[in-house]
Protein backbone atom coordinates (compact mmCIF):
# COMPACT_ATOMS: atom_id res chain seq x y z
CA UNK A 1 0.00 0.00 0.00
CA UNK A 2 2.83 2.33 0.86
CA UNK A 3 4.48 1.88 -2.56
CA UNK A 4 1.26 2.70 -4.36
CA UNK A 5 0.92 5.86 -2.33
CA UNK A 6 4.47 6.96 -3.28
CA UNK A 7 3.75 6.40 -6.95
CA UNK A 8 0.64 8.55 -6.73
CA UNK A 9 2.57 11.39 -5.05
CA UNK A 10 5.29 11.19 -7.70
CA UNK A 11 2.71 11.50 -10.47
CA UNK A 12 1.16 14.56 -8.86
CA UNK A 13 4.61 16.24 -8.54
CA UNK A 14 5.37 15.55 -12.20
CA UNK A 15 2.15 17.20 -13.29
CA UNK A 16 2.85 20.22 -11.11
CA UNK A 17 6.35 20.67 -12.52
CA UNK A 18 5.12 20.47 -16.08
CA UNK A 19 2.50 23.18 -15.34
CA UNK A 20 5.14 25.54 -13.87
CA UNK A 21 7.60 25.15 -16.82
CA UNK A 22 7.73 28.14 -19.31
CA UNK A 23 6.31 27.64 -22.76
CA UNK A 24 8.71 26.76 -25.53
CA UNK A 25 10.03 29.80 -27.38
CA UNK A 26 7.95 30.65 -30.42
CA UNK A 27 9.31 29.92 -33.82
CA UNK A 28 11.30 32.77 -35.39
CA UNK A 29 8.70 34.88 -37.17
CA UNK A 30 10.84 37.95 -37.85
CA UNK A 31 10.10 37.95 -41.56
CA UNK A 32 6.39 37.89 -40.98
CA UNK A 33 6.64 40.64 -38.37
CA UNK A 34 8.52 42.87 -40.83
CA UNK A 35 5.90 42.31 -43.46
CA UNK A 36 2.98 43.43 -41.34
CA UNK A 37 2.08 46.37 -39.14
CA UNK A 38 0.43 46.17 -35.74
CA UNK A 39 -3.03 46.26 -37.32
CA UNK A 40 -2.17 43.38 -39.62
CA UNK A 41 -1.85 45.40 -42.82
CA UNK A 42 1.23 45.09 -45.05
CA UNK A 43 3.87 47.78 -44.40
CA UNK A 44 4.86 50.17 -47.27
CA UNK A 45 8.46 51.17 -48.08
CA UNK A 46 9.35 54.75 -47.05
CA UNK A 47 8.65 57.37 -49.77
CA UNK A 48 11.57 58.39 -51.97
CA UNK A 49 13.02 61.83 -51.18
CA UNK A 50 11.83 64.61 -53.53
CA UNK A 51 14.06 65.37 -56.51
CA UNK A 52 16.16 68.53 -56.08
CA UNK A 53 14.72 71.56 -57.87
CA UNK A 54 16.11 72.26 -61.33
CA UNK A 55 18.50 75.23 -61.46
CA UNK A 56 17.01 78.36 -63.03
CA UNK A 57 17.64 78.61 -66.73
CA UNK A 58 20.30 81.13 -67.67
CA UNK A 59 19.61 83.15 -70.86
CA UNK A 60 22.20 82.97 -73.58
CA UNK A 61 24.55 85.97 -73.43
CA UNK A 62 24.16 88.42 -76.30
CA UNK A 63 26.61 88.16 -79.14
CA UNK A 64 29.59 90.43 -78.58
CA UNK A 65 29.56 93.66 -80.44
CA UNK A 66 31.99 93.96 -83.30
CA UNK A 67 35.32 95.37 -82.21
CA UNK A 68 35.43 99.14 -82.59
CA UNK A 69 38.52 100.51 -84.34
CA UNK A 70 41.16 101.65 -81.88
CA UNK A 71 42.22 105.27 -82.15
CA UNK A 72 45.90 106.03 -81.53
CA UNK A 73 46.50 109.71 -80.87
CA UNK A 74 50.21 109.28 -81.51
CA UNK A 75 49.44 108.56 -85.18
CA UNK A 76 47.06 111.37 -86.08
CA UNK A 77 45.62 114.14 -83.92
CA UNK A 78 44.55 117.78 -83.95
CA UNK A 79 48.21 118.76 -83.96
CA UNK A 80 49.40 116.77 -86.96
CA UNK A 81 50.57 113.33 -88.10
CA UNK A 82 53.03 111.30 -86.00
CA UNK A 83 56.14 113.47 -85.59
CA UNK A 84 55.08 115.97 -88.27
CA UNK A 85 53.12 118.82 -86.74
CA UNK A 86 50.92 121.16 -88.73
CA UNK A 87 52.94 124.09 -90.12
CA UNK A 88 56.04 121.87 -90.48
CA UNK A 89 57.72 121.40 -93.85
CA UNK A 90 57.64 118.56 -96.38
CA UNK A 91 60.79 116.97 -95.00
CA UNK A 92 59.11 116.48 -91.62
CA UNK A 93 56.12 114.77 -93.26
CA UNK A 94 58.32 112.51 -95.39
CA UNK A 95 60.24 111.49 -92.25
CA UNK A 96 56.99 110.65 -90.43
CA UNK A 97 55.61 108.57 -93.32
CA UNK A 98 56.73 104.98 -93.83
CA UNK A 99 57.15 104.84 -97.58
CA UNK A 100 57.53 107.19 -100.51
CA UNK A 101 55.48 110.35 -101.05
CA UNK A 102 55.24 112.32 -104.25
CA UNK A 103 53.61 115.59 -105.19
CA UNK A 104 50.33 115.15 -107.08
CA UNK A 105 50.05 117.18 -109.19
CA UNK A 106 53.47 118.79 -109.09
CA UNK A 107 53.00 122.35 -107.83
CA UNK A 108 53.85 125.34 -109.98
CA UNK A 109 55.81 126.74 -107.04
CA UNK A 110 56.75 125.42 -103.57
CA UNK A 111 54.22 127.80 -102.01
CA UNK A 112 51.28 126.72 -104.18
CA UNK A 113 48.66 124.41 -102.67
CA UNK A 114 49.45 120.79 -103.44
CA UNK A 115 49.39 117.29 -101.93
CA UNK A 116 52.01 114.74 -101.07
CA UNK A 117 50.51 111.28 -101.67
CA UNK A 118 51.76 107.69 -101.47
CA UNK A 119 53.50 106.65 -104.66
CA UNK A 120 51.17 103.67 -104.96
CA UNK A 121 47.48 104.06 -104.23
CA UNK A 122 44.90 101.30 -103.91
CA UNK A 123 41.86 100.68 -106.11
CA UNK A 124 39.53 102.02 -103.40
CA UNK A 125 41.16 105.43 -103.09
CA UNK A 126 44.32 107.32 -102.33
CA UNK A 127 44.32 106.27 -98.67
CA UNK A 128 46.16 109.17 -97.03
CA UNK A 129 47.22 112.49 -98.50
CA UNK A 130 49.02 115.49 -96.99
CA UNK A 131 48.09 119.01 -98.06
CA UNK A 132 50.66 121.81 -98.23
CA UNK A 133 50.08 125.49 -98.75
CA UNK A 134 52.64 128.25 -98.42
CA UNK A 135 55.24 125.51 -98.10
CA UNK A 136 53.67 124.27 -94.84
CA UNK A 137 51.82 121.08 -93.85
CA UNK A 138 48.24 122.21 -93.20
CA UNK A 139 45.94 119.21 -93.58
CA UNK A 140 45.66 115.42 -93.84
CA UNK A 141 42.94 113.72 -95.96
CA UNK A 142 41.81 110.07 -95.52
CA UNK A 143 39.38 108.11 -97.71
CA UNK A 144 39.88 104.51 -96.54
CA UNK A 145 39.49 102.65 -93.25
CA UNK A 146 43.23 102.18 -92.93
CA UNK A 147 43.61 105.18 -90.61
CA UNK A 148 41.43 105.69 -87.52
CA UNK A 149 40.18 109.17 -86.67
CA UNK A 150 39.63 110.50 -83.15
CA UNK A 151 36.62 108.87 -81.54
CA UNK A 152 37.48 105.49 -83.06
CA UNK A 153 35.86 106.46 -86.37
CA UNK A 154 36.70 105.25 -89.86
CA UNK A 155 35.20 105.56 -93.31
CA UNK A 156 32.16 103.33 -93.73
CA UNK A 157 30.79 104.21 -90.30
CA UNK A 158 27.82 106.56 -89.92
CA UNK A 159 26.89 110.08 -88.94
CA UNK A 160 25.22 108.57 -85.87
CA UNK A 161 28.60 107.15 -84.84
CA UNK A 162 30.12 110.61 -85.15
CA UNK A 163 27.37 112.18 -83.04
CA UNK A 164 27.76 109.47 -80.41
CA UNK A 165 31.49 110.12 -80.17
CA UNK A 166 31.19 113.92 -80.37
CA UNK A 167 27.80 115.18 -79.09
CA UNK A 168 28.77 118.81 -79.80
CA UNK A 169 29.64 118.19 -83.45
CA UNK A 170 28.73 121.02 -85.81
CA UNK A 171 26.68 120.06 -88.89
CA UNK A 172 27.04 121.89 -92.18
CA UNK A 173 25.27 121.13 -95.49
CA UNK A 174 27.25 119.37 -98.17
CA UNK A 175 28.14 121.56 -101.14
CA UNK A 176 27.17 119.07 -103.86
CA UNK A 177 24.92 116.32 -102.50
CA UNK A 178 22.23 115.86 -99.87
CA UNK A 179 24.88 115.00 -97.32
CA UNK A 180 26.69 116.79 -94.52
CA UNK A 181 30.02 117.98 -93.23
CA UNK A 182 30.37 117.16 -89.53
CA UNK A 183 32.94 119.46 -87.94
CA UNK A 184 34.63 118.61 -84.64
CA UNK A 185 36.67 121.11 -82.63
CA UNK A 186 39.29 119.95 -80.10
CA UNK A 187 38.29 120.00 -76.44
CA UNK A 188 41.32 122.13 -75.54
CA UNK A 189 40.24 124.93 -77.87
CA UNK A 190 43.13 124.45 -80.29
CA UNK A 191 43.04 125.67 -83.86
CA UNK A 192 42.89 122.23 -85.51
CA UNK A 193 39.61 120.84 -86.84
CA UNK A 194 38.32 117.39 -87.80
CA UNK A 195 35.80 117.22 -90.66
CA UNK A 196 33.78 114.11 -91.61
CA UNK A 197 32.19 114.07 -95.05
CA UNK A 198 28.89 112.15 -95.00
CA UNK A 199 26.85 111.07 -98.03
CA UNK A 200 23.06 110.89 -98.57
CA UNK A 201 22.84 107.57 -96.72
CA UNK A 202 24.60 109.00 -93.68
CA UNK A 203 27.85 107.11 -94.34
CA UNK A 204 31.29 108.58 -93.78
CA UNK A 205 33.01 108.62 -97.17
CA UNK A 206 36.16 110.48 -96.10
CA UNK A 207 37.53 112.68 -93.34
CA UNK A 208 40.22 115.29 -92.89
CA UNK A 209 42.07 117.07 -90.11
CA UNK A 210 43.97 120.30 -90.31
CA UNK A 211 44.14 124.01 -89.82
CA UNK A 212 41.58 126.61 -90.77
CA UNK A 213 40.83 127.72 -93.42
CA UNK A 214 42.41 124.89 -95.41
CA UNK A 215 40.54 122.11 -93.57
CA UNK A 216 37.30 123.52 -94.96
CA UNK A 217 38.37 123.43 -98.61
CA UNK A 218 35.77 121.10 -100.14
CA UNK A 219 37.62 120.42 -103.41
CA UNK A 220 41.14 119.93 -102.14
CA UNK A 221 43.48 122.40 -103.74
CA UNK A 222 41.34 122.99 -106.80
Amino acid sequence: MRSQRLLAVAAVLALALSACSPDAPPADDTGAANDATDDGSASMPPPAPPAPPSPPSVPEPPAPAPDRPVYDETVVNFGGYRTATFNSDADAVRAAWTGTLQAQPPPESPDACHYLMPEKTGPDGYGTAFMFEGGKFVRIDVDTAGLVAPGGLVTGMTAADVRAAFPDVEEQPHKYIDGKYLVVAPADGGEGRLVFEVDEQGTITEWRMGLEPQVHYVEGCS
